[in-house]
């Protein structure tokens, strides 16, 4: 069976700032329309504030990829106290401290459906500047998706 499938515009994934930033220059000029988005790992324990200001500056977004960093946010213990003020628990914290940054968007894989009904129970809370300064005093230097071989040599 052949799909004949038309996108917008390219949606790429795993570009950084560094070694590859020429490839992506010379990708954008040579197409009419720009990527939209570039899908990386981006959660609360990740700094992605250089790519984050690269692809502002260039009007994409950035797809948040393995937000809730393969888990292991269920159970942050600052995230389910922020969720315990908001009545929330500690993904949907996460979720919503990506969702509620400019030119940020997310894709969160859930194993139930109870839990893609929280995933999407995000919208009816924001977080605070207070919770917000909490989270940004958090380490941000846990990658957790790392595949040898694939990825970019990250900045």
């Amino acid at each position: 069976m052949v799909m004949n499938v038309w996108m917008r515009s390219e949606m790429p994934s795993n570009w950084d700032t560094g070694t590859s930033t020429p490839r992506k220059c010379t990708a954008i000029k040579l197409k009419q329309e720009k990527p939209s988005t570039n899908q990386v790992e981006y959660h609360i324990l990740l700094d992605q504030d250089k790519l984050l200001s690269w692809i502002r500056d260039k009007e994409m977004f950035l797809t948040a990829c393995s937000p809730l960093a393969k888990g292991h946010l269920a159970y942050h213990p600052l995230l389910q106290e922020i969720g315990r003020k908001h009545g929330k628990n500690a993904t949907q914290v996460a979720l919503r401290w990506l969702i509620q940054q400019n030119q940020v968007a997310t894709v969160p894989k859930a194993s139930t459906h109870e839990k893609r009904r929280q995933n999407f129970a995000i919208f009816d809370f924001e977080l605070d500047q207070e919770d917000l300064e909490t989270i940004a005093r958090l380490d941000k230097d846990q990658r957790f998706v790392d595949l040898p071989g694939m990825a970019p040599d990250w900045d």
